[in-house]
Protein backbone atom coordinates (compact mmCIF):
# COMPACT_ATOMS: atom_id res chain seq x y z
CA UNK A 1 0.00 0.00 0.00
CA UNK A 2 1.30 3.46 -0.84
CA UNK A 3 1.12 6.38 1.58
CA UNK A 4 1.82 10.08 1.15
CA UNK A 5 4.59 11.32 3.46
CA UNK A 6 3.83 14.95 4.39
CA UNK A 7 7.46 15.64 5.37
CA UNK A 8 9.18 14.16 2.29
CA UNK A 9 6.24 15.03 0.02
CA UNK A 10 6.55 11.67 -1.76
CA UNK A 11 4.52 8.52 -2.10
CA UNK A 12 6.18 5.77 -0.08
CA UNK A 13 5.44 2.15 0.68
CA UNK A 14 5.27 0.50 4.09
CA UNK A 15 7.88 -2.15 4.81
CA UNK A 16 6.46 -4.79 7.17
CA UNK A 17 8.98 -6.58 9.39
CA UNK A 18 6.81 -9.71 9.62
CA UNK A 19 6.35 -9.18 13.38
CA UNK A 20 2.58 -8.92 13.12
CA UNK A 21 0.61 -12.02 14.01
CA UNK A 22 -2.42 -11.19 11.84
CA UNK A 23 -2.51 -11.59 8.08
CA UNK A 24 -4.86 -9.53 5.91
CA UNK A 25 -5.21 -10.80 2.34
CA UNK A 26 -2.04 -12.82 2.89
CA UNK A 27 0.01 -9.80 4.02
CA UNK A 28 1.36 -8.88 7.46
CA UNK A 29 -0.01 -5.84 9.23
CA UNK A 30 2.23 -2.85 9.82
CA UNK A 31 3.26 -2.61 13.48
CA UNK A 32 5.06 0.01 15.56
CA UNK A 33 8.72 0.23 14.54
CA UNK A 34 8.14 -0.74 10.90
CA UNK A 35 9.44 1.73 8.32
CA UNK A 36 8.39 3.14 4.98
CA UNK A 37 10.51 3.46 1.84
CA UNK A 38 11.11 7.16 2.58
CA UNK A 39 12.61 6.33 6.00
CA UNK A 40 9.68 7.35 8.21
CA UNK A 41 8.87 5.01 11.09
CA UNK A 42 5.48 3.89 12.32
CA UNK A 43 4.82 4.60 15.98
CA UNK A 44 2.16 3.28 18.35
CA UNK A 45 -0.50 5.62 19.69
CA UNK A 46 -3.00 3.72 21.88
CA UNK A 47 -3.89 0.67 19.83
CA UNK A 48 -3.43 2.36 16.47
CA UNK A 49 -0.18 2.61 14.51
CA UNK A 50 0.44 5.83 12.62
CA UNK A 51 3.48 6.98 10.69
CA UNK A 52 5.92 9.44 12.18
CA UNK A 53 7.41 12.05 9.83
CA UNK A 54 10.94 10.68 10.14
CA UNK A 55 13.82 12.45 11.86
CA UNK A 56 14.42 16.17 12.08
CA UNK A 57 12.10 19.05 12.75
CA UNK A 58 8.78 19.17 11.05
CA UNK A 59 5.13 19.88 11.54
CA UNK A 60 3.12 17.63 13.80
CA UNK A 61 0.25 15.84 12.14
CA UNK A 62 -3.19 15.50 13.64
CA UNK A 63 -4.83 12.05 13.70
CA UNK A 64 -6.03 10.86 10.31
CA UNK A 65 -9.58 10.15 11.39
CA UNK A 66 -11.86 10.61 14.35
CA UNK A 67 -12.52 7.19 15.85
CA UNK A 68 -14.75 8.39 18.68
CA UNK A 69 -17.81 6.54 17.32
CA UNK A 70 -15.88 3.28 17.26
CA UNK A 71 -15.13 3.63 20.97
CA UNK A 72 -18.78 4.15 21.96
CA UNK A 73 -21.50 1.59 22.51
CA UNK A 74 -23.76 1.26 19.49
CA UNK A 75 -26.85 -0.63 18.43
CA UNK A 76 -29.39 -0.90 15.64
CA UNK A 77 -32.81 -2.37 16.41
CA UNK A 78 -35.31 -4.08 14.15
CA UNK A 79 -38.95 -3.37 14.98
CA UNK A 80 -41.35 -6.19 14.05
CA UNK A 81 -45.09 -6.74 14.41
CA UNK A 82 -45.60 -9.17 17.32
CA UNK A 83 -48.64 -10.73 15.60
CA UNK A 84 -47.07 -11.78 12.28
CA UNK A 85 -43.37 -11.03 12.90
CA UNK A 86 -43.27 -8.72 9.83
CA UNK A 87 -40.88 -5.72 9.91
CA UNK A 88 -42.42 -2.36 10.83
CA UNK A 89 -41.11 -0.35 7.88
CA UNK A 90 -41.29 3.45 7.56
CA UNK A 91 -42.58 3.82 11.13
CA UNK A 92 -41.58 6.79 13.33
CA UNK A 93 -39.82 5.79 16.56
CA UNK A 94 -37.85 7.30 19.41
CA UNK A 95 -35.51 5.81 21.99
CA UNK A 96 -35.20 6.98 25.59
CA UNK A 97 -32.62 6.30 28.26
CA UNK A 98 -34.53 4.19 30.83
CA UNK A 99 -32.93 5.92 33.83
CA UNK A 100 -32.80 9.57 32.76
CA UNK A 101 -35.72 9.70 30.32
CA UNK A 102 -33.51 11.56 27.83
CA UNK A 103 -34.22 10.90 24.15
CA UNK A 104 -31.21 9.02 22.76
CA UNK A 105 -32.35 8.89 19.14
CA UNK A 106 -35.42 9.28 16.95
CA UNK A 107 -36.26 8.68 13.33
CA UNK A 108 -38.15 6.46 10.89
CA UNK A 109 -37.40 2.77 10.41
CA UNK A 110 -36.01 1.64 7.06
CA UNK A 111 -37.78 -0.75 4.66
CA UNK A 112 -36.61 -3.73 6.78
CA UNK A 113 -37.88 -2.19 10.03
CA UNK A 114 -34.44 -1.20 11.35
CA UNK A 115 -33.70 1.96 13.30
CA UNK A 116 -30.64 4.00 12.46
CA UNK A 117 -27.54 2.95 14.39
CA UNK A 118 -27.34 4.95 17.62
CA UNK A 119 -24.41 5.52 19.97
CA UNK A 120 -24.04 5.92 23.74
CA UNK A 121 -20.96 6.62 25.85
CA UNK A 122 -21.54 3.53 28.03
CA UNK A 123 -23.84 0.51 28.26
CA UNK A 124 -27.36 1.78 28.97
CA UNK A 125 -30.92 0.44 29.18
CA UNK A 126 -33.02 1.93 26.38
CA UNK A 127 -36.82 2.10 26.03
CA UNK A 128 -38.25 1.99 22.50
CA UNK A 129 -41.39 3.95 21.57
CA UNK A 130 -43.33 3.86 18.31
CA UNK A 131 -44.61 7.25 17.16
CA UNK A 132 -43.41 10.81 17.64
CA UNK A 133 -41.94 12.01 20.98
CA UNK A 134 -44.41 13.72 23.27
Amino acid sequence: MTHYCPKCKVLSKAIATQRGFILVNGRNLIVAGDTSTCGAKYIKISDLAVRCCGSGSGNTISPVSNLSDALKFNERIQLVDKEDNEPLSNVPYYLKNSKTGDIVDQGITDHNGYTARFYTEKSEDIDIYIGEPE
